[in-house]
């Protein structure tokens, strides 16, 4: 039995709600469909949102942003993985898209969090998510939903649920297996010359589609650089075909959805376990799975990456390991969807893998070098850019060196700066993966380094720690005292095995030079003018490291932390994926001619975030290009005829067949919460049935 909608997206993580609610308030019939049961990536991410030019928790916050401030951020972080102009539109409206998602129900807070980290604890909602500490004007934009844990469940839930609201169609357990296309007798009008949408479209049964299995996904073939031809051999996408269960058993309906959330968590942790699940999922779809062909006025992919796809993996990233971060749905099904249709990609090879040092913010101060003894990058940037960075140290191995102040101060902070799933891994490597000596060469000894390089570089991080000591907030009474020339000799040496009277091996006589006081107006070694490494109010060490974070490594025993990518699992996830117009998000082949009635957000294409990558740049781009989708797609996709079937109110979104004489008639649409200007933890903030504890909610939550 076919059905039809305006606008079918596949999808429905955060790109897909986005481009669905988009379209429905556009007047579009909206048909949203799922290989599972919704969420994708967003519903287990950290629900970070990176927003900034002055939005309203910024402004509780008393912090100072400007859009031009984000893009000059933005252009030196992300690259040029899209225009300039299209970077600069995504900065101008970001305050507004974080307003958008709040009249939509999504909360926020404006709590800052005071110190450097990864992802904050509940305390705290509002905090520098990539390295904008060492740029020029540097804010906060890390946006983190107001919800305890790892909050992109409820980010995904106000947005399904605003969806439903607006009278959006869902249809769970509904894999897009190919897309149905007409016959082309002329090339496509290039993007840049919008084609009118056609005055109706032509029947499915004119076209013939041959189903996939879903048990193995299909390698995506490279098209960056292969010409598509001045003659396209298809045409306008008008549809669908599907392999759904939605007439299954209700046990085999359940047993799929049990089982894929298994595959997820805790299959993210337990990767063995997960592909178990997902197979045992895969084969309950292959068993009980129908054919299913839906019309389209136009259809919008949001269907993920590929990390979960190892031959694509292998084939475009060969380089990155790690701990593959989203559902077994981002295994590239949404990219082979556009390049059967003739779609051009980019990027690919773009993965983020995620070393992260912090927290505990007093690792900071350490010192990462490789198996040579050199330092190599500034240790409080974004862990994706360390990531990157060691991966391309020799062995992709590197250790964080630090000495007994950095460490007991470390484990103070553990407790108050983590949350469980940081705390664990962060006791690992303070305890586990750390390697101590009362000596440098002797440590270098047992890890392997070469101890003289080692100690020249842990030589020249002293000095610039002694030369701004004074100056340093963060500077101890000891490190002040010996920067001042009062108390050089006096510096305690932790007494560690039978070396307890060792001299401090870090302290050079430029050193002693630097806190007499002698060379007190010598610029500091290796400061850039003008560069990264100067930015505004922000002074920077040689690698670009604020200085205001820089310690000095004095106080043995000494320890070298394993940061190898080895050592541990190391977060990643794909950035690539299908060209698009960048001002309509409409697909487009390898010579720049689009594809009518196909988009993509989202992972599923090329985006924001597919050049480099802080935290939350992927869930704002999936907002940003979600929403271009689903306004464009609604504007020019022709009329569909009216559905066979409707959502029927029973605690959640099931389906209605005419056939089967089901006349319990649909809920009358709520009304997505507009939210006020009050901050999301006001207590004198008005209830609402999106962002309290109503049925609403516990619909959506059940869902």
């Amino acid at each position: 039995m076919d059905e039809s909608a305006t606008v079918v997206v596949v999808g429905f993580g955060a790109a897909g709600a986005c481009a669905a609610i988009e379209a429905a308030e556009a007047g579009a019939d909206v048909l949203v469909i799922d290989r599972f049961t919704g969420g994708g990536a967003t519903a287990i991410s950290g629900g970070v949102v990176y927003a900034g030019g002055g939005t309203r928790q910024q402004r509780a916050a008393g912090v100072t942003d400007s859009p031009s401030a984000m893009y000059a951020y933005l252009r030196h972080e992300a690259g040029d993985a899209v225009s300039p102009a299209t970077l600069r539109r995504f900065c101008d409206e970001s305050a507004d898209m974080l307003a958008w998602l709040e009249d939509h129900g999504v909360p926020f807070d404006a709590r800052l969090c005071p110190y450097k980290t990864s992802y904050p604890t509940n305390r705290h909602y509002l905090y520098q998510s990539g390295s904008e500490h060492a740029h020029p004007d540097p804010a906060p934009r890390g946006h983190r939903v107001h919800a305890p844990g790892t909050s992109g469940g409820t980010l995904h839930t106000r947005l399904a649920t605003a969806a439903r609201a607006l009278g959006v169609r869902f249809l769970p357990q509904t894999e897009a297996v190919s897309l149905i296309l007409t016959p082309a007798s002329a090339p496509s009008a290039p993007s840049s010359a919008p084609s009118a949408p056609p005055s109706a479209p032509p029947p499915l049964e004119s076209f013939a589609v041959e189903p996939s299995s879903t048990a193995e996904p299909s390698p995506v073939p490279q098209r960056e650089t292969a010409a598509a031809g001045a003659d396209h051999a298809e045409g306008r996408v008008v549809g669908v075909e599907c392999r759904t269960l939605r007439d299954a058993p209700a046990w085999a309906r359940f047993a799929h959805r049990r089982l894929h959330r298994w595959s997820v968590k805790p299959g993210l942790y337990l990767p063995g376990f997960g592909r178990a699940m997902h197979r045992l999922a895969a084969r309950i779809d292959n068993r009980h799975g129908r054919t299913l062909r839906i019309h389209a006025g136009a259809v919008v992919l949001t269907a993920g990456g590929f990390v979960f796809n190892r031959e694509m993996m292998r084939e475009h990233a060969p380089g990155y390991r790690g701990l593959r971060l989203g559902t077994p749905g981002d295994d590239g099904s949404g990219i082979r969807l556009g390049t059967d249709a003739g779609a051009g990609v980019r990027h690919l090879g773009r993965v983020t893998l995620w070393r992260f040092l912090t927290p505990p913010s007093a690792l900071l101060g350490g010192v990462l070098v490789d198996r040579d003894g050199h330092r190599f990058c500034d240790e409080s940037r974004y862990g994706a850019a360390l990531g990157d960075a060691i991966l391309h140290r020799p062995g992709g191995r590197a250790w964080l060196l630090i000495d007994a102040t950095v460490l007991a101060e470390a484990r103070r902070q553990l407790r108050s700066q983590t949350l469980w799933f940081q705390r664990l891994p962060t006791w690992w490597l303070l305890t586990i993966k750390r390697l101590r000596a009362a000596t440098l060469d002797r440590l270098a000894d047992r890890v392997g380094i070469d101890a003289p390089t080692l100690a020249t570089t842990v030589t020249a991080n002293n000095t610039t720690a002694l030369r701004i000591g004074p100056s340093n907030p963060t500077a101890s009474a000891d490190v002040v005292a010996l920067a001042s020339g009062s108390g050089a000799g006096d510096v305690d040496v932790v007494a560690f095995g039978s070396e307890a009277d060792a001299p401090i091996p870090t302290v050079s006589a430029d050193v002693v030079a630097v806190a007499s006081g002698s060379e007190a107006d010598a610029p500091i070694p290796g400061t850039r003018d003008g560069d990264a490494a100067v930015s505004g109010a922000v002074e920077c060490d040689e690698f670009g490291k604020p200085l205001a974070l820089v310690r000095p490594l004095i106080r043995p025993p000494f320890s070298l932390l394993d940061v190898s990518l080895r050592a541990s699992p190391a977060p990643m996830l794909t950035l690539g994926g299908l060209t698009v117009d960048e001002e309509t998000g409409r697909v487009l082949r390898p010579d720049s001619t689009e594809i009518p009635g196909l988009y993509a957000a989202g992972r599923t294409a090329v985006g924001i975030c597919s050049g480099s990558y802080v935290s939350g740049l992927s869930l704002a781009d999936c907002v940003f290009s979600g929403r271009r989708a689903g306004r464009d797609s609604a504007a020019t996709s022709p009329p569909a005829p009216r559905r066979s079937w409707v959502p029927v109110h029973r605690g959640r979104w099931s389906i209605a067949q005419d056939r089967q004489g089901i006349s319990e008639p649909a809920p009358e649409p709520e009304t997505p919460a507009r939210h006020t200007g009050a901050d999301s933890s006001d207590p004198t903030r008005p209830a609402s049935r999106s962002s309290g504890g109503g049925q609403g909610d516990e619909r959506a939550r059940r869902h």
